[in-house]
């Protein structure tokens, strides 16, 4: 089987009688990673978490309709939340690893604390790229150490004002934001996005 995925592209997941979307954050043409949380609740993650080596798992997709086209805006700004960050993830790698992109990307990932921060090694390897720079909002920021080089860490959440700032100084014509987090996170930062005139907004839902 070759799996013919593109990045931010996501997959149906189907066990037993409980089907759930996810996005892949790793592919080759035979193998295929997720970054899944088993929550305590859930049929899905009940399911997942019994389940045993070898049963099988159908996989139904890819769905989405993004498609990113080489070198097509200057700038590509990503906000993220929690889990968001696997959709971010595949496409900042492919615009990383082609030598030939002048994009330059500035990913935001909003996390509770630093211990539910997903990739951090895999954000560490690409802020050491010239056109890739990270900041994570942690809303729990307590005292621990959070020596993640390469990756500006901040407190608090991400709000209105931290967005604007992120957002002025560059062109909204030539920029590209994406967006993928909960609900309400997409529609508030789609919503300041829109409120400085940028109109090249996607929204994974």
């Amino acid at each position: 089987m070759t799996l013919l995925i593109e990045p931010g592209q996501h997959v149906m997941l189907h066990l037993y009688d409980a089907t759930k979307p996810f996005t892949p954050f790793y592919y080759t043409d035979d193998t295929i990673q997720f970054l899944i949380r088993l929550y305590h609740t859930g049929k899905f993650s009940t399911y997942l978490r019994n389940a045993k080596i070898g049963e099988r798992i159908r996989v139904r997709g890819p769905y989405g309709n993004f498609k990113y086209k080489h070198n097509s805006f200057q700038n590509i700004i990503m906000f993220s939340m929690g889990s968001g960050i696997t959709a971010m993830y595949p496409i900042s790698k492919s615009i990383i690893d082609n030598e030939l992109e002048e994009t330059r990307i500035h990913f935001i990932g909003c996390f509770l604390n630093i211990l539910q921060i997903p990739l951090k090694k895999e954000l560490q390897i690409l802020s050491d790229y010239w056109n890739f720079k990270c900041a994570l909002y942690i809303s729990e920021l307590q005292n621990e150490v959070h020596d993640l080089h390469g990756i500006n860490i901040k407190p608090g959440r991400l709000n209105k004002e931290s967005v604007h700032q992120i957002l002025e100084g560059n062109m909204n014509n030539t920029t590209l934001i994406l967006i993928c987090g909960s609900n309400e996170f997409n529609k508030s930062v789609e919503q300041w996005a829109r409120e400085m005139n940028y109109k090249h907004i996607n929204v994974f839902e």
